[in-house]
């Protein structure tokens, strides 16, 4: 039998898919620095608007409310058994405040989904993607009456051939375009031309060279 899924607060739920997000990036490789942690703080916060500019040039930091409020997260989803800490020291060269958002206080730890946490959270992702659809407009996903009368007629009707706007008849318009000599100077001599024809005009290149 299996175990049922515990009652999950909206911030915790919104933890567990971003963590899951993350990690699928981390295993794919394109997780670009930083712990999974300081990735999912950082969309968590950027979410509510309460970053901060941190001491370190192009970097922000979460004001410490909402810190506090990351902190505890994680704690109650480590106790029910979804995420896990496990020592990542040894795993980010550099000094520590290089290694991320939020990543000072935290030199030697980094939160991973565990079995539970990752079967909760891809359940909450297929929950959130069908109340996605669900919101879609009905037309976007069933064709109205006129379009599958419409559909129907097309079906029925055998394929015309188009023809193309002027097509087998001389150009409307027609360019030709001379080149001007120079005042005090001796006209080009022409050498040839070349005509590109479009439908309802035609360009004519004129190829000159001087006497």
């Amino acid at each position: 039998m299996s175990k049922p899924s515990p009652h999950l607060s909206p911030t915790q739920k919104e933890l567990l898919l971003d963590l899951l997000e993350v990690e699928e990036l981390f295993r794919d490789g394109r997780l670009a620095g930083g712990t999974i942690a300081s990735h999912v703080m950082y969309k968590m916060v950027s979410r509510r608007g309460r970053t901060l500019p941190a001491p370190v040039a192009g970097k922000v930091q979460a004001d410490h409310v909402f810190v506090g409020v990351f902190a505890r997260t994680v704690t109650r989803l480590v106790s029910l058994g979804l995420v896990k800490r496990r020592s990542v020291r040894g795993d980010f060269p550099g000094l520590p405040y290089q290694w991320g958002f939020a990543r000072h206080g935290k030199r030697d730890k980094d939160i991973f989904l565990t079995d539970a946490g990752l079967e909760q959270a891809r359940q909450l992702r297929e929950k959130a993607t069908a109340r996605s659809e669900a919101r879609q407009p009905s037309e976007a996903r069933q064709p109205s009456e006129a379009r599958q009368q419409s559909e129907a007629r097309q079906q029925k009707e055998p394929p015309q051939e188009r023809a193309l706007p002027n097509e087998g008849q001389a150009p409307v318009i027609q360019y030709a375009v001379k080149p001007k000599p120079p005042a005090g100077k001796p006209a080009q001599v022409v050498t040839g031309q070349f005509v590109v024809r479009f439908p309802g005009y035609s360009v004519t290149y004129v190829y000159t060279r001087r006497p």
